[in-house]
């Protein structure tokens, strides 16, 4: 989503004209999380045309949000989204952590931009690369269908992201 180099769906993205498919990174060096980053990506992303839905970071980003600009302010930010799933918000999102993310990433996401496209067939296999196995014991064969898929945004230079930012953690 963020990266501004490497071919995208048969795209190189840094090829000239194809700014449209580079990742919106603001900063790799953030330091210490700050509203005035938060702001900036909301804008950037309000600029872009999106109404984002979900700040998506890692537990540690969430974390120092939450504890170094919410806390001090006392402002009453909770927030329940779809599925019961408690947390809080900031400028009006909320926030999902994601503990397989990057320590250290936090990126403002709009799900209405990403699609899920499959490729165009099926392939018949079974783990020894045969089509068809008989099943021992019975009269009947089997195999396996597998079906290739990627996600894909749709526009990359619409999801604000920042890298490197400093938290009170260490893994």
């Amino acid at each position: 989503v963020f990266s501004t180099t490497n071919t995208y769906f048969g795209l190189d993205r840094s090829a000239a004209g194809n700014g449209f498919w580079q990742g919106k990174v603001l900063t790799t060096s953030q330091g210490v999380i700050t509203d005035s980053v938060l702001t900036q990506m909301k804008t950037s992303a309000e600029i872009a045309g999106v109404a984002p839905k979900y700040w998506l970071s890692s537990p540690e980003v969430a974390d120092a949000v939450y504890t170094k600009l919410l806390l001090p302010d006392k402002r009453n930010n909770e927030a329940t989204i779809d599925g019961g799933y408690k947390t809080f918000t900031y400028h009006g999102i909320p926030f999902l952590r994601e503990s397989d993310d990057v320590k250290g990433r936090l990126a403002l996401v709009t799900p209405s931009l990403f699609e899920i496209h499959t490729g165009t067939g099926f392939e018949w296999a079974n783990d020894d690369g045969s089509i068809l196995s008989r099943i021992s014991g019975y009269d009947a064969y089997e195999g396996y269908t597998r079906n290739y898929s990627n996600l894909f945004c749709k526009r990359p230079n619409a999801i604000p992201v920042i890298t490197g930012i400093t938290t009170d953690y260490t893994l």
